[in-house]
């Protein structure tokens, strides 16, 4: 994940990214003024007979890092506060699969869906089953088991369901949830939201770090992850949904435009994402040292589509370049893409990386997480600077691989 420059609320890591090489020195005046503005903002609006504070004083590029970084991990310190943890119920079953089944209201922002899980259970005899589930804004219909009604309880954002009998260990439970509600906002503003965008409804989600729970029932833990899954998403006509996976059925009727794509990799739920917007997919080609070509999609604002394409196009150069040096990109047999959202950074969305601003550093840093935080993901969230940590170095590797972006960046840092 890369936040935006200015950006307080944010999840990235603890050595902020760089600017895209060829624009430091755009970015070098634009951010001195930034953080001269900040620097004014941040000071106190007390009493006329305060003591008077110093005049801000103009700081360098270098001390600009300073302040992000600290900004950073100021960030880390809130989030870790809020650190979730599985419960002693949901330790005794392994999640196998989700199945999602979205129909959002962009009209009055109500999220209606069913999600089936299935667990295996590794530590029985169970009789209920827990998934993380916000109970502020979403209401659970109705909940069934093995095919059959369920009782249950939904409090303390958690859902505690009633199995329709001991489960033992190495036998499969099957429970589905309908429910409905507009979702709370997440640890950055955007785990589900109803937007606009030019007049045009805009759906998209953000679900790191816990905030999944905020619009779908799941055992809510980057360490365990679902085999598979699939996501279905109905929605007015004309609107365009990216999601995780290989999609498997389209269609538009006029009426109702269905997507249903397909993940059959294992998937932390996090990472599970949709966006929706009447967007413009914009395709091209990764070709593989072996093996048959790979799609990328981007799923752009059709007035982005001429800038956002000058540094996509490089997408499958940073691709090979990293799968020299990585192995091959981990989702071949699936693909790569990117959907545009307003959020002022970067999501590392499994296969489909959630994108507000296209500069080359930034789509070099999230393009790097397919490596190193969805394939390879950090147990727990004390240890996310492993994916942050892997993905900051990439943009410099990628620098040093793009010639003439280094050379650039080199010649504007001399300067």
């Amino acid at each position: 994940m890369v936040n935006s420059p200015l950006g307080s609320n944010t999840l990235g890591s603890l050595v902020p990214s760089r600017p895209a090489p060829d624009s430091i020195a755009r970015r070098r005046r634009a951010g001195l003024a930034g953080i001269v503005l900040i620097l004014a903002l941040a000071a106190p609006r007390g009493a006329a007979a305060a003591p008077e504070r110093p005049a801000p004083q103009w700081i360098g590029p270098r001390d600009m890092t300073d302040v992000l970084a600290a900004g950073k991990i100021r960030s880390f310190s809130r989030m870790l506060a809020r650190m979730q943890v599985a419960t002693a119920n949901q330790n005794a079953f392994d999640v196998t699969y989700y199945d999602l089944d979205l129909h959002p209201n962009p009209a009055n922002s109500v999220l209606t869906a069913t999600v089936r899980t299935r667990a295996s259970v590794v530590a029985g005899p169970v009789s209920t089953l827990e998934l993380d589930f916000d109970n502020t804004n979403m209401t659970v219909d109705a909940v069934t088991c093995a095919g059959g009604p369920a009782s249950f309880t939904h409090a303390s954002n958690l859902l505690t369901i009633a199995l329709d009998r001991p489960y033992l260990t190495g036998e499969m439970v099957d429970v589905t949830v309908a429910y409905h509600g507009t979702p709370l906002t997440g640890g950055f503003g955007d785990a589900f939201t109803f937007q606009t965008h030019n007049g045009t409804p805009l759906i998209t989600s953000l679900s790191e770090p816990f905030d999944a729970r905020l619009w779908w029932p799941c055992k809510d833990d980057p360490a365990d992850k679902a085999d598979s899954a699939d996501i279905r998403v109905s929605l007015p006509s004309g609107m365009v949904t990216a999601g995780n996976g290989v999609l498997v059925e389209s269609s538009d009727n006029g009426t109702t435009a269905f997507r249903h794509w397909k993940c059959r990799h294992p998937i932390a739920t996090y990472l599970v994402s949709i966006a929706s917007f009447a967007y413009s997919l914009v395709p091209d080609t990764y070709l593989p040292a072996v093996g048959p070509a790979m799609p990328l999609q981007f799923y752009l604002f059709p007035e982005s589509v001429p800038t956002a394409g000058v540094v996509n196009q490089k997408v499958k150069s940073m691709i090979a370049a990293y799968a020299t040096r990585y192995g091959e990109y981990p989702f071949l047999d699936e693909k790569y893409g990117e959907a545009q959202f307003l959020w002022g950074g970067g999501m590392e969305n499994q296969t489909c990386t959630s994108l507000g601003v296209f500069n080359e550093t930034t789509v070099a840093h999230e393009l790097a997480h397919q490596w190193f935080g969805d394939n390879v993901t950090c147990r727990d969230f004390h240890h996310v600077w492993l994916n942050e940590g892997f993905a900051t170095y990439s943009e410099a590797l990628w620098a040093e691989c793009s010639r003439a972006t280094w050379a650039r960046a080199r010649s504007t840092c001399r300067s």
